[in-house]
Protein backbone atom coordinates (compact mmCIF):
# COMPACT_ATOMS: atom_id res chain seq x y z
CA UNK A 1 0.00 0.00 0.00
CA UNK A 2 2.83 2.40 0.91
CA UNK A 3 4.64 1.95 -2.26
CA UNK A 4 1.29 2.41 -4.42
CA UNK A 5 0.78 6.13 -2.46
CA UNK A 6 5.06 6.89 -2.99
CA UNK A 7 3.88 5.15 -6.64
CA UNK A 8 0.53 7.60 -6.96
CA UNK A 9 2.51 10.93 -5.31
CA UNK A 10 5.41 10.43 -7.82
CA UNK A 11 3.04 10.42 -10.88
CA UNK A 12 1.46 13.17 -9.67
CA UNK A 13 4.31 15.58 -9.17
CA UNK A 14 5.87 14.76 -12.77
CA UNK A 15 2.68 15.13 -13.94
CA UNK A 16 2.25 18.44 -12.64
CA UNK A 17 5.94 19.63 -14.27
CA UNK A 18 6.34 21.33 -17.64
CA UNK A 19 8.99 23.40 -19.05
CA UNK A 20 7.78 26.70 -21.34
CA UNK A 21 10.06 28.88 -22.85
CA UNK A 22 9.04 32.59 -21.55
CA UNK A 23 9.41 34.28 -25.11
CA UNK A 24 6.95 32.04 -25.55
CA UNK A 25 4.81 32.42 -22.91
CA UNK A 26 5.32 36.41 -21.96
CA UNK A 27 6.66 37.58 -25.62
CA UNK A 28 10.12 39.63 -25.98
CA UNK A 29 9.86 41.59 -23.40
CA UNK A 30 11.85 44.29 -24.85
CA UNK A 31 10.12 45.95 -27.98
CA UNK A 32 13.19 49.05 -29.20
CA UNK A 33 10.29 51.91 -30.60
CA UNK A 34 13.70 54.52 -31.02
CA UNK A 35 14.01 55.63 -34.65
CA UNK A 36 10.65 53.83 -35.76
CA UNK A 37 11.04 54.02 -39.57
CA UNK A 38 7.67 53.84 -42.03
CA UNK A 39 9.65 51.91 -44.36
CA UNK A 40 11.41 49.40 -41.66
CA UNK A 41 8.69 49.31 -39.24
CA UNK A 42 5.40 50.35 -39.78
CA UNK A 43 4.40 48.87 -43.26
CA UNK A 44 5.69 45.83 -42.48
CA UNK A 45 3.41 45.89 -39.83
CA UNK A 46 0.35 46.90 -42.07
CA UNK A 47 0.91 44.22 -44.42
CA UNK A 48 0.66 41.80 -42.21
CA UNK A 49 -1.69 42.23 -39.83
CA UNK A 50 -4.13 44.82 -42.15
CA UNK A 51 -3.84 45.07 -45.45
CA UNK A 52 -5.24 41.69 -46.30
CA UNK A 53 -8.11 43.68 -46.37
CA UNK A 54 -7.12 47.16 -46.38
CA UNK A 55 -4.89 46.95 -49.46
CA UNK A 56 -5.54 49.37 -52.11
CA UNK A 57 -6.84 46.03 -54.42
CA UNK A 58 -8.92 44.96 -52.42
CA UNK A 59 -10.25 48.38 -50.03
CA UNK A 60 -12.42 46.67 -47.81
CA UNK A 61 -14.61 49.56 -46.04
CA UNK A 62 -13.00 52.27 -48.80
CA UNK A 63 -9.87 51.89 -46.25
CA UNK A 64 -6.50 51.55 -47.77
CA UNK A 65 -3.23 51.09 -45.71
CA UNK A 66 -0.52 50.43 -48.34
CA UNK A 67 0.50 53.82 -49.35
CA UNK A 68 1.96 56.34 -46.43
CA UNK A 69 -0.60 59.04 -47.54
CA UNK A 70 -3.75 56.64 -47.10
CA UNK A 71 -2.06 55.62 -43.75
CA UNK A 72 -1.31 59.26 -42.18
CA UNK A 73 -5.19 60.01 -43.30
CA UNK A 74 -6.21 57.48 -40.85
CA UNK A 75 -3.30 58.60 -38.05
CA UNK A 76 -4.94 62.28 -38.57
CA UNK A 77 -8.44 61.16 -37.53
CA UNK A 78 -6.91 59.16 -34.36
CA UNK A 79 -8.80 55.95 -36.51
CA UNK A 80 -5.58 53.88 -36.86
CA UNK A 81 -4.32 53.84 -33.25
CA UNK A 82 -8.02 53.39 -32.00
CA UNK A 83 -8.50 50.19 -33.77
CA UNK A 84 -5.87 48.71 -33.50
CA UNK A 85 -5.83 49.11 -29.71
CA UNK A 86 -9.15 48.33 -29.23
CA UNK A 87 -10.19 51.64 -28.01
CA UNK A 88 -13.93 51.85 -27.06
CA UNK A 89 -16.43 53.41 -29.77
CA UNK A 90 -13.54 52.23 -32.36
CA UNK A 91 -14.31 48.99 -34.48
CA UNK A 92 -11.46 46.45 -33.10
CA UNK A 93 -9.25 45.82 -35.75
CA UNK A 94 -7.89 43.23 -37.46
CA UNK A 95 -12.01 42.28 -37.45
CA UNK A 96 -12.60 39.14 -35.70
CA UNK A 97 -9.40 38.30 -34.50
CA UNK A 98 -6.81 39.48 -31.29
CA UNK A 99 -5.23 42.74 -31.52
CA UNK A 100 -1.87 43.02 -33.24
CA UNK A 101 1.32 42.33 -31.00
CA UNK A 102 1.74 44.65 -28.30
CA UNK A 103 5.35 45.44 -29.34
CA UNK A 104 3.75 46.62 -32.97
CA UNK A 105 0.81 48.95 -31.45
CA UNK A 106 4.14 50.06 -29.47
CA UNK A 107 5.97 51.08 -32.51
CA UNK A 108 2.55 52.65 -34.35
CA UNK A 109 2.36 54.68 -31.27
CA UNK A 110 5.85 55.68 -31.17
CA UNK A 111 5.95 56.41 -35.03
CA UNK A 112 2.73 58.54 -34.53
CA UNK A 113 3.95 60.76 -31.73
CA UNK A 114 7.28 61.75 -33.99
CA UNK A 115 4.98 63.01 -36.36
CA UNK A 116 4.46 59.86 -38.09
CA UNK A 117 6.65 60.50 -40.86
CA UNK A 118 7.27 59.27 -44.56
CA UNK A 119 10.91 57.61 -43.92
Amino acid sequence: MMRLLIMFTMISLLASCYYDVEENLYGDSVCDTTDVSYTQDIAPILNTSCNGCHASAINIANVSLDQHTAVKKYVDNGKLIGVIRHDPGFSAMPSGAPKIADCSIQKIQAWIEAGSPNN
